[in-house]
């Protein structure tokens, strides 16, 4: 865990918000896996090739991929 990671409060807060995916490819990751990986980027400022090896497989990609939805 880092000092960036949603909190259990601010996750049940906006978890409502993230509705579960009914149709196609059951996702790889959790959308709190991507929100704390996004947030550990915006708080280190580091690029998302850098982000540390305990966020799960390929969740840099992931992270890429909804940075430019974003932006």
């Amino acid at each position: 865990m880092y000092p960036s990671d949603i909190s259990d409060k601010e996750w049940k807060t906006i978890e409502p918000y993230f509705e579960p995916k009914k149709t196609g490819r059951p996702r790889k990751y959790s959308i709190r896996t991507i929100i704390n990986a996004i947030r550990y980027m915006m708080r280190t400022g580091c690029q998302w090739r850098q982000l540390p090896k305990d966020f799960p497989g390929n969740v840099q990609k992931s992270v890429s991929n909804r940075k430019k939805v974003i932006n």
